[in-house]
């Protein structure tokens, strides 16, 4: 993806593997769709981009709670993703997945279910995990 048409909206942070990272999460200008790109503190205590969270791996990622997860096959799931809410900073109202390999966005819910879960504005979503 050309991160130079995309708006930078919100950042997370996440730990994965012992290893800090930023999510930033993007709105696309001309689409208004959601993109991510994923960096890592190098040697030198700098960012660099990271191309893969790996094929083990997920990060989910809300105003509220990020975390990353692995091993991910145990749960049936795919990796190399970030699953992410809807949050005030970006108003596309989506609950979706980003898929790492391609840069693709997938919805999680269809739109028609989306007024099912509208509520009035005073709770954000979140992600909930068992211990």
């Amino acid at each position: 993806m050309n991160h130079g048409s995309a708006v930078p909206v919100a950042r997370h942070l996440v730990v994965s593997c012992g290893v800090l990272l930023m999510v930033t999460r993007m709105v696309v200008r001309d689409g208004g769709e959601s993109a991510f790109a994923v960096f890592g503190i190098d040697r030198d205590s700098r960012w660099s981009e990271v191309r893969s969270v790996g094929d083990d791996a997920v990060i989910f990622v809300a105003r509220w709670s990020s975390v990353a997860r692995r091993p991910v096959l145990k749960y049936k799931m795919l990796g190399n993703m970030i699953y992410f809410l809807d949050d005030d900073m970006v108003s596309d109202g989506r609950f979706g997945a980003y898929d790492m390999r391609d840069g693709t966005t997938h919805d999680l819910l269809s739109p028609s279910s989306s007024p099912v879960l509208h509520n009035d504005g005073d709770t954000q979503a979140t992600w909930l995990f068992s211990r």
